[in-house]
């Protein structure tokens, strides 16, 4: 499984379950540990939705190896593959 990180609106009931995610993100490959570190980030671009940032420490999809950044800009419905990212960051 290449992982999955699920969005949810607030605010949440006390116990909520997963499947009531407005979102899900899918990772790319399995090991990448996607969604290792997760940050939201508030409306930069004034259209009411935030994004989030999601590293992937393990992903071999930089040219060496040192993990990525996926940027995805909100807002967030429905499965979402990271793979379609809005930037991708990388060490180089």
């Amino acid at each position: 499984d290449a992982g999955r990180v699920y969005v949810f609106g607030g605010p949440l009931a006390e116990t909520t379950d997963w499947t009531e995610a407005q979102a899900v993100l899918l990772g790319e490959e399995p090991g990448d540990l996607m969604g290792w570190t997760i940050a939201m980030i508030p409306d930069d671009d004034g259209d009411g939705a935030g994004s989030i940032a999601l590293s992937a420490p393990q992903s071999e999809r930089a040219p060496f190896s040192g993990g990525v950044i996926y940027m995805l800009e909100g807002p967030f419905e429905g499965e979402i593959p990271v793979a379609d990212a809005d930037a991708l960051f990388a060490r180089r």
